[in-house]
């Protein structure tokens, strides 16, 4: 689950530690005069040279406390409280967050395993996305429209495929995710999820953008009734 998290961290490290490093030479240039850097920055301006090199020493420190601070935050980054913490988010925009959080939890540990950084279950998809690993819910009961892109390159080259998903507020969601999972959840809303219309055309999207819900519940009535 955290392996793509711990890659991320690795990277952003590495990158601090870097910028430690630039920011700590930068500090002792400009503090012992070792080039003339500062009066290289003062041609021109109308600073002096000793204003620029008092600049320059402020600038570096900051670089210094602000990159260490954030060196130490991202050491003592727990990737699954960060998780937890995202599902709260989610939960906390419901009207019962406390049930909510808990059935989120529920489907995480025992939804249906479509990769190891994704779960479903008949309530909800959840994701864990790149980065400290962010949850990315998707509340089943909620979607009225869900279709596959696929992303291409000179019309050839595959890039990516995701399933979006519509609600009735006209908000939506997103996962990036192999094109036989997305398949297999669109399957899923077929069989187990009877008002969800599945697949994009002209005539779906008119109705979804006029929120004819009714409109919608009929058509996805005609696709499990093999009419359309």
């Amino acid at each position: 689950m955290y392996d793509n998290w711990k890659k991320s961290n690795k990277k952003m490290r590495m990158l601090m530690v870097f910028t430690l490093f630039f920011a700590a030479v930068l500090f002792i240039i400009f503090f012992f005069e070792l080039v003339p850097l500062a009066d290289e920055l003062a041609k021109g301006s109308s600073m002096t040279p000793a204003d620029m090199k008092l600049y320059g020493e402020i600038f570096s420190i900051c670089i210094l406390i602000l990159t260490l601070g954030a060196l130490v935050r991202k050491i003592k980054e727990d990737p699954e409280k960060v998780f937890i913490k995202s599902l709260r988010r989610y939960a906390n925009t419901t009207q019962n967050p406390e049930a909510a959080l808990g059935r989120l939890k529920k489907t995480w540990e025992s939804g249906e395993q479509l990769r190891d950084w994704c779960r479903m279950d008949e309530e909800y998809i959840i994701v864990c996305i790149n980065g400290p690993c962010y949850a990315n819910v998707i509340p089943v009961r909620e979607v009225v429209w869900a279709y596959k892109t696929v992303t291409r390159v000179n019309a050839v080259i595959k890039t990516d495929t995701s399933l979006m998903v519509r609600y009735a507020n006209q908000k939506g969601g997103s996962i990036s995710i192999s094109e036989q999972t997305v398949d297999y959840i669109l399957q899923q809303f077929m069989e187990k999820h009877p008002d969800i219309v599945v697949g994009h055309n002209r005539e779906v999207e008119k109705l979804y953008l006029k929120k004819d819900m009714a409109g919608l519940k009929e058509y996805a009535r005609q696709q499990r009734a093999g009419i359309l």
